[in-house]
């Protein structure tokens, strides 16, 4: 699905807007923050390139930047269903550690689609302010983890790898409650807190490039050392350095909590002179 994520929701959109649907729908435009949600914590993977292990190091990939769309189909007055998809960005983690006379700082950044469907229950408890709750299933799509990492050593040396981790899709959960101020009949103005539970599964971790003390170092690299690719069995095959490496699998915690912003067009169309004009007898 790689690359495909953003194609997949605007027709979603297109297929909402375009149907008789039309009179009972709603555009909603969002931009936030995320922050990550209590326990989310991953040990970094960084072992692949140097085959070395921060074990001691732990932080989060459930924070960043967000922005999405979606769209809402009214039931009736207390009760929508929601499609949505949210990008998230500048999900980033740092890091640094030392063993032995090698010093190592790593910056892994996610980049991640997320799409949901769910249900919302409004309050109706004023004709203009409407809080809701919103819960559903999501599922993250075209996961790439940008890593840049600096290595040096006691001699000197400087070695700066640049790789991309990408991961399998993965479902999870969402929840949110929000505020929505009505301004006029077809535009209103809401904020809301929400909070999702996701983990992420690497497949394949590929080198793209490696510079040393400011040579360009990628083409020396042994298959071994340019591309891992991880399962959730081991392999009985022998290890050789003309293939990839291979190494198990495990689950990355992305799980955040987060506040956005954002604005709702009403998509009911609004009748011409002549519909309101009354009928001649």
């Amino acid at each position: 699905m790689k690359k495909i994520a953003p194609v997949i929701f605007f027709i979603l959109i297109f297929t909402a807007v375009n149907n008789s649907l039309l009179a009972q729908a709603s555009l909603h435009f969002n931009v936030g923050y995320l922050f990550p949600l209590f326990g989310s914590e991953l040990n970094p993977y960084n072992s692949s390139i140097t085959g070395i292990t921060s074990s001691d190091i732990h932080s989060s990939w459930g924070k960043g930047g967000s922005f999405g769309a979606s769209v809402d189909y009214k039931f009736n007055k207390y009760l929508d269903l929601e499609i949505g998809a949210t990008y998230r960005y500048g999900s980033s983690v740092s890091y640094n550690d030392t063993i032995g006379g090698l010093t190592n700082s790593t910056s892994d950044h996610l980049r991640l689609f997320v799409f949901s469907l769910g249900d919302i229950y409004n309050f109706k408890c004023h004709k203009s302010i409407t809080p809701y709750l919103g819960a559903g299933m999501i599922l993250g799509v075209d996961d790439d983890v940008i890593i840049a990492e600096t290595s040096n050593d006691d001699f000197g040396n400087s070695t700066i790898f640049n790789s991309k981790l990408t991961c399998s899709p993965a479902f999870g959960a969402y929840g949110k409650f929000g505020i929505n101020f009505q301004l006029s009949p077809g535009f209103s103005f809401f904020s809301e807190l929400s909070a999702s539970v996701l983990s992420i599964t690497p497949e394949n971790l590929s080198v793209s490039s490696v510079n040393q003390n400011g040579t360009d170092i990628t083409n020396t690299l042994m298959p071994y050392q340019q591309e891992t690719e991880y399962s959730k069995t081991t392999s009985n095959q022998p290890f050789t350095q003309l293939q990839p490496n291979k190494e198990m699998t495990q689950s990355i915690p992305a799980s955040s909590w987060g506040i956005s912003i954002g604005i709702v067009f009403s998509l009911r169309a609004t009748p011409s002179p002549k519909e309101k004009a009354p009928a001649n007898n």
